[in-house]
């Protein structure tokens, strides 16, 4: 009974700690940010304009059907952040995810997901990465700008 006890203890360490050992401390490596409420039309415009003619995102996956407006980007390689530098990161890539569902029959509540991968120093491996402070600061930028398109588009009759 030991034995058994024993070796339960020792996987349940094994997983915590390689679920602890993380790059990024094991801290969330998705933005997430509530967008608020959009007309179909208005989601699918705006997002596209500030996505693609504003940010210089290149959309690769778009799907639509009676429970979901999808909208995917492709990977955008951009400078490190001072606070990505700082934790041993040397190149960053990354892509926004609108999902947006039906709230009403008029109306859509999105949500805006951000995911970031690095490269950190010595390796060339792709690796997700930490929401760091400047991380959250330069995506709430990007989904403020697509929460005043929405807001601008919201028509009451």
């Amino acid at each position: 009974m030991k034995k058994i006890a024993t070796l339960i203890i020792l996987l349940l360490i094994t997983i915590i700690y390689g679920c602890a050992s993380m790059r990024g401390t094991g801290a969330a490596t998705t933005y997430t940010q509530s967008i608020g409420n959009a007309t179909e039309f208005d989601v699918k415009q705006k997002t596209h304009r500030v996505l693609v003619e504003r940010y210089s995102f290149d959309i690769v996956r778009f799907t639509e059907s009676s429970d979901l407006i999808y909208f995917e980007t492709d990977w955008r390689e951009r400078l490190p952040l001072d606070d990505e530098i700082a934790l041993g990161v040397e190149a960053t890539r990354s892509r926004i995810i609108i999902e947006a569902r039906p709230r009403t029959r008029t109306y859509f509540t999105v949500r805006f997901n951000a995911e970031t991968m690095g490269r950190f120093t010595g390796s060339d491996t792709w690796e997700y990465i930490k929401v760091t402070n400047d991380l959250r600061a330069y995506m709430r930028d990007i989904a403020r700008d697509l929460e005043r398109e929405l807001d601008s588009g919201i028509r009451l009759y």
